[in-house]
């Protein structure tokens, strides 16, 4: 059996430990990011997304399309606070090639994430994304394609039927476009039809 007096010298010594600060190692301090690692992180969760695309989880997809940004937003903009914030580390800025990387994985991760918000019925979203690739991008007729199939979710046929047609100077082959066009005789018919049955409604009341 331990003596009263080692138990209270135990006891003392364990208060002393636990009172005393963790000092932390400086040779264990975690390293900022650099551009190349910033890059590779958002390739990995642009890879994941496009996985769950494929398997139809278009909201999960989302997330993992969202997360790209936090690792590259801001980088290729050389006033921005993230590019700021990256200098006071003392971390170089992107180089031309990486710049390249980073533009084209943005426009990659707002197309996926156009394509997700028109499969989720969307088009408001969808519009959203797609503009930020055609601030880029103003002849990217995918997301031509895409605003066109948006507009028209939203009936708004004049402006479905203008970035449709843009898209189809692109791709003038494409089927996918030309099914998109071949639906609008009918939909501006029926839109003529309604106004007209709208304004018959409205003389008959006077």
């Amino acid at each position: 059996f331990k003596s009263m007096a080692e138990i209270i010298s135990e006891k003392d010594t364990k208060d002393t430990e636990a009172s005393e600060p963790v000092v932390p190692d400086p040779s264990k301090k975690r390293q900022p990011l650099s551009i190349n690692e910033k890059i590779d992180k958002a390739e990995a969760f642009k890879i994941e997304g496009n996985e769950l695309v494929k398997a139809g989880e278009y909201k999960k997809a989302i997330l993992k399309y969202s997360r790209v940004f936090a690792y590259i937003n801001g980088l290729n903009q050389k006033d921005s606070q993230m590019a700021q914030y990256q200098k006071s580390l003392g971390v170089e800025g992107p180089s031309n090639e990486e710049n390249d990387q980073i533009t084209k994985l943005q426009i990659a991760a707002w197309s996926n994430l156009t394509l997700c918000h028109l499969k989720l019925n969307e088009p408001n979203k969808a519009l959203d994304q797609v503009a930020k690739v055609l601030l880029r991008e103003p002849n990217n007729g995918k997301a031509l394609f895409n605003k066109g199939r948006a507009y028209l979710m939203l009936n708004k046929l004049e402006e479905a039927k203008q970035n449709l047609q843009a898209a189809a100077q692109i791709f003038p082959k494409d089927g996918n476009i030309r099914k998109e066009l071949a639906k609008l005789p009918a939909l501006f018919e029926k839109q003529k039809q309604k106004e007209k049955a709208t304004w018959q409604a409205a003389f008959k009341k006077i």
